[in-house]
């Protein structure tokens, strides 16, 4: 997918592992009411989509998800 029509999110599977976290702090959070992991931020480069690419790929409860902007969530 291009960068400029990809959202992602945190899907229910989150476990709040905080390996995202852990590999992007600047990017994600620990939501201290749920104790699970939120997007600060969207990729705005491609070294950045990458990189939530790599956080999508190692996520263990596969939470990390791609979404097309175009589509309807």
């Amino acid at each position: 997918m291009a960068i400029n029509q990809t959202v992602f999110r945190i899907s229910d599977n989150c476990i709040g592992c905080m390996l995202c976290i852990e590999l992007m702090p600047a990017y994600f959070r620990l939501d201290e009411d749920t104790l699970l992991s939120t997007i600060e931020c969207q990729p705005k480069t491609i070294e950045e989509y990458q990189w939530f690419c790599e956080a999508e790929k190692d996520c263990p409860a596969n939470a990390i998800k791609q979404i097309n902007k175009l589509e309807k969530i």
